[in-house]
Formats: C-alpha cells, sequence, structure tokens
C-alpha cells in the first residue's frame, strides 16, 4: 500500500525549483569560495580537489550509470508505487554491491601507493563521499519530480555547511577540516533523502525483483557515463600529476565557474527531462516536440548572452570571487566558455531525443570517441601550455561528442522533433552582442570590480531581455503568455 501520493507539479515550479537549489550553488559559493580560496590558498586548496578528483573515479564505477538510468526508469514507473519500488529496489542492489568492492578497492590504492602517502588523513577523511554519494537518491527524486523535497533538505544543509565552514576553517593548514566539513554534510544530506524516500515506496519480497533486466541498459549507459563523468575529473587529475597542485586549484576556480552558468541554463533539461520520458512513453507526439524545442530555445536564449557575458566580466569575476592569487584563471575561464553553448545544445540533443528512443549506445559511442580526444589532447597540451592545455582539450571533446550525437539524432530530426528558427537565434545572437557594449562603458565609468560586476549583471540582463522582447521573440511571447496565465490562475 503507497504510504504517501505523488504530487506532480507543473514544469515551471519544477524548473524553479531546481534553480532555486543552482542559484544558491552561486550565492553560497559567492560566501564560501572567496572565503576559501584566500584563507587555504592555491597549493592547499588543490591538494582538496586532487584528492576530490582521485575519488572521483572510484565514484563513477560505483555508480555504473544509475543515476542517469534511475531518472528514465523511475520517471517511466513513476504512477505505480508497485514498479516503481521495484526499479528502486534493484537499482539499490546494485548500488550495495558496487560500493562495497570500490570502497575496498580505494583503501587498498590509498594505503599502497607512494603518491597518496603524504595526505593519507585527507583521502581518508573524504572516504564517506563514495558511500553517501551513491545512495543520496538524487535520481528516484528527479524521476518523481519531487523537487519540493530535495530543495528544502539543500537548503538547510548548505547553510549550515556554510557557517560551519567560516567558523572551523581559520588558517591554510585547516584543509582537512575543510574537505571534512564538506564531507560530514553531504553525507548527513544522503541520509535525510534515504529516510524520506521511504514515504514513496513499498516493501518489495526479493524474489519479485529481477536484477537481470536492467544490465542491458546500465553498462550502455554506464559506458557514456564513464565518459562523461571522467572527462570531468581527468583534466583535474593530469594536472596534478603531470604540473603541481596550484595548477589544479587554477584550473579548478575557472572550471568551477563556468560551471556554475552551465548548471543553472542546463537546469530546463533536468527539470524537462522525466516529464518527457513520461509523456512520449504514453504516445503525446505533439506534446513531446513541443517539449524539447521548448527546451532547445530556452537553452540557447541564456547560453548565447552568458558566453558572451563571461568572456568580457572574466577579470571582474576571478577577482571578485577567487582574488589576485587566482589571476591566471581568467584566461582559463575565457577559453571553457564556449562549453556553455556546446554543452547546452548537447543535452538537449541527448536527453530528451537519444534518451526517449532507447539510442543510448549512440550516445556512448559518442562519449568515448570524445574522452579519447580528450586524453590525446591533454597528454600532447598540458606539458605545452600547461592547464590550459586541458581546458581546450575539453572544449574540443565537447564539441566532438555533440558532432557525433548530431550525427545519430538526424533520423529523429527529420520526423520534425526540432524545428529551429534561425532568424529566432539571430534575435538571441543581436541582442547578445548589445552585452559588449554596456560592459564597456560601465568598466569605463566604474573602477570597482564588484561594483562593475553587480551593475554588469543587473543591466545586461534587464537590456537583453528587452531586446529580445523588441524584437519579437516567439519564446519570449510564450514565456510572457504564461507568466499572464500563472497570474491571472492566482
Amino acid at each position: 500500500m503507497e504510504r504517501k501520493t505523488l504530487r506532480i507539479r507543473s514544469l515551471s515550479i519544477n524548473y524553479l525549483l531546481y534553480n532555486l537549489r543552482t542559484v544558491l550553488d552561486v550565492l553560497i559559493p559567492l560566501i564560501i569560495f572567496p572565503y576559501v580560496t584566500r584563507v587555504l590558498g592555491p597549493t592547499n586548496l588543490g591538494k582538496v580537489n586532487f584528492a576530490e578528483s582521485i575519488l572521483g573515479y572510484f565514484v563513477i564505477f560505483s555508480q555504473l550509470g544509475i543515476p542517469a538510468y534511475g531518472v528514465r526508469e523511475i520517471a517511466r514507473m513513476r504512477d505505480n508505487v508497485y514498479n516503481r519500488s521495484c526499479v528502486f529496489w534493484e537499482l539499490s542492489l546494485y548500488l550495495l554491491i558496487t560500493t562495497f568492492v570500490s570502497t575496498f578497492i580505494y583503501l587498498v590504492v590509498i594505503l599502497f601507493a607512494p603518491r597518496f602517502n603524504n595526505d593519507f588523513i585527507l583521502y581518508l577523511v573524504i572516504l564517506p563521499n563514495l558511500i553517501f554519494t551513491n545512495f543520496s537518491y538524487e535520481w528516484f527524486y528527479t524521476g518523481i519530480e519531487d523537487q519540493m523535497f530535495i530543495t528544502v533538505r539543500y537548503l538547510a544543509i548548505k547553510i549550515i555547511q556554510c557557517v560551519l565552514i567560516l567558523s572551523l576553517v581559520r588558517s591554510s593548514s585547516q584543509y582537512i577540516i575543510y574537505a571534512g566539513i564538506l564531507v560530514g554534510m553531504n553525507s548527513i544530506s544522503a541520509l535525510f533523502n534515504m529516510i524520506h524516500a521511504r514515504n514513496y515506496l513499498i516493501r518489495i519480497p526479493f524474489a519479485e525483483l529481477n536484477l537481470k533486466r536492467h544490465l542491458r541498459f546500465i553498462f550502455i549507459i554506464f559506458a557514456s557515463v564513464i565518459g562523461i563523468q571522467i572527462n570531468r575529473v581527468l583534466d583535474i587529475t593530469m594536472i596534478g600529476f603531470m604540473i603541481d597542485e596550484r595548477s589544479v586549484s587554477i584550473y579548478v576556480v575557472a572550471n568551477r565557474i563556468v560551471m556554475i552558468v552551465r548548471t543553472l541554463i542546463l537546469g530546463i533539461v533536468f527539470a524537462m527531462n522525466p516529464r518527457i520520458e513520461n509523456t512520449y512513453k504514453f504516445g503525446d507526439i505533439n506534446k513531446y516536440k513541443d517539449y524539447v524545442n521548448y527546451s532547445l530555445y530556452l537553452i540557447l536564449i541564456l547560453a548565447i548572452p552568458a558566453t558572451i557575458a563571461i568572456n568580457q566580466l572574466a577579470p571582474e569575476i576571478v577577482d571578485s570571487i577567487a582574488g589576485t592569487q587566482y589571476t591566471e584563471s581568467i584566461l582559463s575561464m575565457r577559453l571553457l566558455s564556449p562549453i556553455i553553448i556546446i554543452v547546452g545544445i548537447a543535452n538537449v540533443i541527448v536527453s530528451l531525443v537519444l534518451y526517449p528512443h532507447r539510442d543510448e549506445n549512440k550516445y556512448t559511442i559518442a562519449v568515448l570517441v570524445a574522452s579519447m580526444a580528450n586524453v590525446i589532447f591533454n597528454y600532447l597540451m598540458i606539458p605545452i601550455i600547461g592547464h590550459n592545455g586541458a581546458i581546450i582539450g575539453t572544449v574540443i571533446s565537447e564539441f566532438i561528442s555533440l558532432s557525433i550525437s548530431l550525427y545519430y539524432a538526424i533520423p529523429y530530426l527529420k520526423e520534425h522533433i526540432i524545428n529551429l528558427n534561425f532568424v529566432e537565434v539571430f534575435k538571441y545572437l543581436i541582442s547578445s552582442l548589445t552585452i559588449v557594449i554596456i560592459i564597456i562603458l560601465i568598466k569605463y565609468y566604474f573602477s570597482s570590480n564588484v561594483l562593475v560586476l553587480v551593475i554588469s549583471v543587473l543591466s545586461c540582463v534587464t537590456i537583453y531581455f528587452t531586446m529580445i522582447y523588441i524584437l519579437k521573440s516567439e519564446i519570449m511571447k510564450k514565456i510572457m503568455l504564461r507568466i499572464m496565465e500563472y497570474a491571472q490562475r492566482k
């Protein structure tokens, strides 16, 4: 018997809740990240980042691609408590086995590999992340579209984390305490998720579980997830081994800032994904196509100006958030910024076109080819131009992945799933170019980096969307219509 009835909120509410968490990921680093980068310094911050990258490999292999696969399967079985409970317990059993094996291997590695002896305590402190990351069940809550619980829990945990770091981390030598706070609060967050998940589940006898039915799809998605996730941690690992830990932190500062913007924009795809899976499953093709097109245009309307703004404001962003010790991150941010557009489009093609058509294997090929390209570029370019070589390699590999994914999506795109209006996109580009002029003028009249940053963001957002509206953008008409409809309902 179901213990709690699912409440499916509107896509706009889910997107707002998802982005509220992402905005908190922006605001909290604005408090914590400047403090941490200055207190710990590039070298000790780099040690934590490097350790997290090593642990990241074990997390990737222990998850088996289940978070990506789980969202899709839970979304498909969302309306049947028995079916979704079966999927939940079956995938949890896989995670239990792989987490045990990965934890054992990780302990052996940090005990006997000389490279990790100097910071053995640090590597031991972050170990719980391997366990609790797998059992945070974010994929389950995304699949049932329960963004409210995740957001409330996330807000509480992040506030506590913020207070603890500001209170307890006071010198560069306390980088292990910093890592311990991050791990401890993540673990508590996962425990809340585990306890709350029972409200949406029923107990299923072990004899009724069918573990075999997931194997094929798990390993197909796992291959693609390996490529994606390894790309994220590979750069840090190779920089750490080939250069030093200071260069790791320079890279991480640039990457983290761009990732914040990228995650905000990709929230559109993540919020749409469960609804699209459910719509496609029940054969509502017209609504499915509308959702896909709406997602793509929203990605472009945000990604194009964001990329241009990051290029213009990189010095002010780095100085305000990280400080003068990280000036090398300015160029890195600019080099990395095109990834916002590339990954935004790729996520629409993959998550909203290939995945619903059960073509995960095609994406796997794209990711594996891109991963090999990234390794080659890193190996060749890091010794020559340092951490920026890894950034260039990442951008090129993501473009390769997008190109291959587009090639495999052509048969579906011919069915007019996506109707790209280049006149509409040109309006976004023209409106985005006004941002350059605005920022140049603001920099001319103001000398404070923080002031330039704040005024630029506020004025650019206002003027950009005003320009889009004046140019009669179709997507802006739809957004305004939905806002008015929502206001009338209230």
